[in-house]
């Protein structure tokens, strides 16, 4: 009917509304006017509620046709019916607009037996429109001649307002609920139980209320017509529990006799019957209406609960859903996170077990420990790496982390017999591609993957140690599960390797460290030596000035003797052998000669003790030359060890070592030494830092203008040690290079190579002292300061002076 057109609904709702009150009308057999009002009344209002105001001339036409059909028949005029059928046409139009206005006025939903409110706003509405249908009949009815009696009024206002009242309360309701929004359907079942219900009223409502009854017969209260209101409206919606009363009011209204209403307790008249059904029906039908808006708010109530419990439910469901997830997710990070604290708690044991041990084999050894305790792996072992000009091999470290014991005693031995090389074999493959191999062992592999067998050891991790891009070691892992290694275990060994390859680098460094130290102090005591030569040289050559002069003069004084006049002599002598006595006594040559011979005598001696001395002279030269020769190659010689030592001596022989380059220089040497006991130190060290701080003083006050250049010699004695203290008033050391001086490669001097000053550091240091220097600044001297621990041998003290040598 949604498809209709407007004058479709027009001709519907005319046709409608006279055919209702024909029915009406043929039902009741009287010609009241008010009673053809009932059934059309609900019938309109149901028909403008559904389909709008546009319908209203429809109303119109069909009570005015209705009415005019009456009135022609009762033998009226025309003009009189046709006035008549205009007014109640009308009256009819306002009734439906006055409704229809107040129901969507006021009524807040559009399926008006929703709440209790709106109920009751269309039930006011439906009294005052049957109200307006009553006065407006009461002014027809005092108009018009053969009106209602006085006797007849009171019924017949009844009459119109209940007919109204109840036509748009029951039928009104019914057909917009039927045709309305509150369609429901229904299970085969409750089709066939409404079908009973609706027989049931039809079967119980004829025969009650039917004209077969008899006048006579008592009454009969319709408990019937309750019971079966009450069925419905328990067992079915409000369309279905509508319908059901407008057919009890339908069938109460026209079965009704002249004797018998349903709420008569003694016989009445038509009229009365008629509006004592219509009263029953009203007070069941609102009855139905508030049952029905409760169970409805309830449905509604209930639905939205149920929605609510459902979004809820839904909700909790997602937020479950939710949750879970963040649960997961939260567990695999916790998971993942606690499995990088753990890599991380790894690489930082190993690498503390790589910085703490002192060789790779203890690290190696560490490690692998640890390692295996990480993952719960029962058995780990090292390979090394060896390395020569011809080969390279790979061997058992001979380092083994194994839970089984004995029962691998095999794979053991034959692990550490078998020599491997690069490309040989898994272990070889991984020389060669210096990364980590993770898999499942081949227990038909080789012979050390057979020997794991009966140790039910699946799987195996091996991986590379770096020294730099080098494999330095292979360490290997056994297990049972596959999934003991993730990537978090493969980064960690990695990191391990790495790690671990700095343990040999750091090894490597070291003993090329104690090489190159070796070769420094070696270059550092041929340093000494040469300038100890260089100072030896120089006394030397100053000694063979001595001896050259000793030589000249004794040369000289040998060249002056009168040898020609002792050979003349003894010519004079050979060739008078035979007359000696003539010769001497008379000969004036001989007398003379023996005089001569007596004053050549003495001349000669004094010749020759002349030459003793300066011979003399020649030989303690020489033998001083011996004595400095044999000092230096006794320091040269002397092997780094500890010995027994005056530390006064020993400084008097550095001082020696120099002295010729300090007289040279003009410099005086002031000596301080205190008493002190022989010390066991390295002698040939000691006195080769000594001499080479006596040097730095010297050079310190080379190009100085000053007559008074000084070094200062002191030994001092404290509780702990023993003081050696050089200092000089040389050009001092500038605050901008002192904390400089005793950095390998720094020199002030021009000739210089900067580890004169490095090394001494180092070698006090190694012997458990200190060496350090004050100078107030440039141009004020320096104190270089030797600290040496005291340690002991003689309680004899060495003898203490104080001089001042130049």
């Amino acid at each position: 009917m949604a498809n209709l057109t407007l004058l479709q609904r027009n001709i519907l709702v005319a046709i409608g509304s006279f055919g209702m009150a024909f029915i009406s009308l043929t039902f009741l057999k009287v010609s009241d006017i008010a009673v053809a009002l009932w059934l059309p009344a609900g019938l309109e209002i149901a028909l403008v509620y559904l389909w709008g105001y546009r319908v209203l001339p429809g109303v119109f036409c069909g009570i005015a046709a209705i009415s005019l059909a009456m009135h022609g028949v009762e033998g009226h005029g025309v003009l009189a019916s046709v006035g008549v059928a205009m007014i109640i046409g009308s009256i009819s139009v306002l009734k439906c607009f006055i409704a229809i206005y107040i129901i969507r006025r006021f009524c807040s939903s559009n399926v008006i037996w929703d709440k209790a409110r709106d109920i009751i706003i269309f039930t006011a509405a439906t009294g005052l429109v049957s109200l307006v249908s009553v006065a407006i009949n009461l002014l027809l009815s005092a108009s018009m001649p053969g009106g209602v009696g006085a006797d007849k009024l009171s019924t017949s206002i009844l009459i119109w307002f209940f007919a109204d009242f109840t036509s748009i309360l029951v039928i009104a309701s019914s057909i917009i609920a039927v045709t309305g929004p509150m369609k429901t359907t229904m299970t085969h079942r409750q089709k066939i139980e409404y079908g009973a219900l609706v027989i049931f009223v039809l079967v119980y409502g004829v025969f009650l209320f039917g004209a077969h009854i008899d006048k006579s017969t008592p009454f009969q209260p319709p408990v019937g017509m309750l019971i079966a209101l009450a069925w419905a409206i328990a067992r079915f919606k409000a369309r279905e529990v509508f319908f059901i009363n407008m057919l009890e009011s339908v069938i109460m209204v026209s079965t009704t006799t002249w004797a018998l209403g349903p709420i008569a307790a003694q016989a009445i008249t038509l009229q009365e019957g008629i509006v004592s059904a219509q009263v029953f029906s009203v007070p069941s039908m609102l009855i139905a209406y508030f049952v029905t808006a409760a169970l409805h708010q309830s449905a509604l109530k209930k639905a939205e609960l149920q929605q609510v419990l459902a979004s809820l439910e839904n909700r909790v469901i997602e937020r479950t859903e939710e949750l879970e997830l963040i649960n997961n997710r939260l567990y695999s990070e916790v998971n993942q996170r606690a499995q990088q604290i753990r890599t991380m708690a790894l690489i930082n044991d190993i690498a503390s077990a790589a910085n703490d041990s002192p060789d790779p084999t203890r690290a190696l050894r560490s490690a692998i420990k640890k390692i295996c305790v990480y993952g719960s792996w029962p058995v780990g072992h090292a390979f090394i790496v060896t390395q020569s000009e011809t080969e390279t091999h790979i061997d058992s470290a001979r380092i083994w982390q194994n839970q089984f014991g004995d029962a691998l005693n095999a794979f053991v031995q034959l692990s550490e017999s078998t020599r491997m090389h690069p490309g040989e074999g898994l272990i070889g493959k991984i020389y060669d591609g210096g990364m980590p191999v993770y898999g499942k062992i081949d227990a038909q592999g080789c012979e050390r993957q057979q020997a794991l067998a009966g140790a039910n050891l699946n799987y195996m991790l091996a991986f590379p140690v770096l020294a730099g891009d080098r494999v330095v070691a292979i360490l290997e892992f056994f297990f049972h599960q596959e999934g003991d290694v993730d990537r978090n275990m493969l980064d960690a060994v990695t990191k391990a390797g790495v790690l671990l390859g700095r343990v040999f680098e750091r090894h490597w460094a070291g003993r090329e460290k104690e090489r190159l130290h070796t070769q420094l102090l070696q270059a550092s005591r041929f340093a000494g030596m040469a300038e100890v030569a260089s100072g030896v040289l120089h006394n030397v050559g100053n000694v063979l000035n001595s001896v050259t002069v000793a030589a000249t003069i004794a040369s000289d004084k040998a060249r002056s003797l009168n040898v020609d006049g002792l050979v003349r002599a003894t010519d004079l002598l050979q060739a008078h052998k035979n007359e000696l006595a003539h010769f001497l006594n008379d000969d004036p040559k001989g007398q003379k000669l023996l005089p001569y011979l007596i004053a050549l005598g003495e001349h000669l001696g004094d010749q020759k003790k002349s030459i003793d001395e300066e011979l003399a002279a020649v030989v303690h030269n020489v033998d001083h030359i011996k004595n400095i020769v044999n000092r230096q190659q006794s320091y040269a010689r002397m092997a780094a060890v500890n010995e027994e030592i005056n530390i006064n001596e020993l400084v008097d022989d550095a001082l020696e070592m120099n002295a010729p380059k300090l007289e040279h220089h003009r410099i005086s040497v002031i000596k301080e030494y205190a008493e002190i006991p022989n010390i066991n130190l390295d002698k040939h060290n000691i006195m080769q830092i000594i001499g080479n701080l006596i040097s730095n003083a010297k050079h310190s006050m080379d190009g100085i203008d000053k007559q008074d250049k000084h070094i200062y010699l002191r030994t001092k004695l404290n509780e702990n040690c023993v003081v050696v203290e050089v200092a000089d008033n040389g050009c001092g050391i500038p605050p901008d290079i002192q904390s400089k001086i005793f950095e390998f490669g720094f020199t002030t001097k021009r000739d210089g190579h900067g580890f004169g000053l490095h090394t001494c550091a180092n070698t006090i240091k190694a012997m458990g002292g200190k060496l350090y220097f004050n100078s107030p600044g440039e141009g004020q001297g320096t104190c270089f300061v030797i600290e040496l621990p005291l340690s002991i041998v003689d309680k004899s003290p060495s003898n203490s002076n104080k001089d001042v040598a130049a």
